[in-house]
């Protein structure tokens, strides 16, 4: 809400107090941190710090990985969400196949669940920004 209200460096803050103020109180692992955890790499997405905001959703989808599963929604969310970063810092093929694998193993684990189809209209930006921008080799990602 305070990136909404333009106050980007005040929603870091407490974004970072509140992940930081969780992982003291209840461990690196617990629900609560990881949400936190979430909610700070979201912020700094949304405020275009693409590459701390692509470490953020690394590191939350390998915790979500171990502690709730890799086919877990939750994990796949956060996947699906480092590949939308990855493809805003400019690799496009990375992101492409990152997210494409997500969505695969989203409607395998979870057939019907309507965070699927938003996926799918992320990888169909995807490729368009990508041709668009003339990312078409898997190295000019």
């Amino acid at each position: 809400m305070l990136i909404r209200l333009g106050h980007p460096s005040a929603a870091i803050r407490w974004a970072t107090y509140a992940h930081h103020a969780e992982t003291h109180l209840h461990g690196p692992a617990a629900g609560t941190t990881l949400t936190a955890l979430h909610t700070l790499a979201t912020a700094h997405r949304l405020v275009g710090h693409h590459q701390r905001a692509y470490h953020l959703y690394r590191h939350l989808a390998e915790q979500l990985a171990t502690t709730a599963g890799p086919e877990a929604h939750r994990t796949l969310a956060a996947q699906a969400s480092l590949a939308v970063v990855l493809h805003q810092l400019g690799h496009c093929a990375r992101a492409r196949t990152l997210l494409a694998d997500t969505i695969t193993a989203h409607r395998h684990a979870h057939p019907g669940h309507p965070a699927s189809d938003r996926m799918i209209g992320h990888l169909a930006r995807m490729w368009q920004h990508c041709a668009e921008q003339r990312h078409h080799h898997p190295d000019a990602g």
